[in-house]
């Protein structure tokens, strides 16, 4: 049987003995993959442990995460497949952060893990980390009051790219039909102005375009047209949503 990685049994100790302990006896419930979590109604707040391997040698990093995740807002959003989002409901993640992103230098935190990191130390670091910026993300945003009032302020951190969705979802679902269609139609004209001037946040390279960017060099422009597609069927869809509930 192949023996596991020192650096995975030190993030192993790390979890196991510190996180693992402290956030249970906090009535967090654990998932696999060091995944621990609460329901409060319709939110679930979320912490992950991750252990990321470097293959060939005897490394690793660890990198924590947290989110807040909205039940009904992804049931709703579900029901439009152009949604750029992950709507799953079972274990639904609406707006997370690496806990590198919730002090400063306020960036992705991965931790370097060698053989000859000092376990105890890191959880003991870690413990803390998760006790001062961590579990105060939940008391920030872990309610959906709480969390609307961040994305009308625009406060979003992963969720900024669906806070137009978000907050039209929120809106729809209080029965402010009007405002939903208004706050969309704000996201359509910043993005068809974004597009004109060139503005748009660069999209991930499909995998056939990073083929042929290894091989001949060749570059290629942010695609900007889904996105308005997606919103443009969004607003179809409120239209849709509307006229049924009338």
């Amino acid at each position: 049987m192949k023996s596991e990685k020192k650096s995975k049994l030190i993030f192993n100790h790390v979890v196991e003995d510190y996180v693992a302990p402290a956030l249970l006896a906090l009535g967090f419930k654990r998932s696999k993959f060091s995944i621990f979590y609460q329901w409060h109604g319709d939110c679930l707040w979320d912490i992950w442990c991750y252990y990321r391997d470097v293959r060939g040698a005897d490394e690793g990093y660890l990198q924590t995460s947290v989110c807040v995740g909205f039940k009904s807002i992804h049931a709703f959003l579900s029901g439009c497949p152009e949604v750029p989002m992950d709507t799953d409901t079972k274990r639904p993640c609406t707006m997370g952060a690496d806990i590198g992103y919730l002090r400063p230098p306020y960036n992705t935190d991965y931790v370097h893990l060698t053989p000859d990191v000092d376990g105890d130390k890191l959880g003991v670091f870690l413990l803390g980390d998760i006790r001062n910026n961590a579990l105060p993300y939940f008391e920030k945003f872990g309610t959906l009051e709480k969390a609307v009032e961040a994305w009308e302020k625009g406060v979003c951190y992963n969720a900024i790219q669906a806070r137009v969705y978000l907050l039209a979802a929120v809106y729809f679902l209080r029965g402010e039909t009007a405002r939903a269609l208004e706050v969309t139609e704000e996201g359509i004209v910043k993005q068809r102005r974004q597009n004109a001037a060139g503005l748009v946040p660069a999209l991930p390279l499909t995998e056939a375009q990073m083929d042929l960017t290894a091989k001949y060099g060749l570059e290629f422009d942010a695609v900007s047209e889904p996105l308005l597609k997606h919103l443009l069927s969004f607003r179809q869809f409120l239209l849709r949503q509307a006229e049924a509930r009338r």
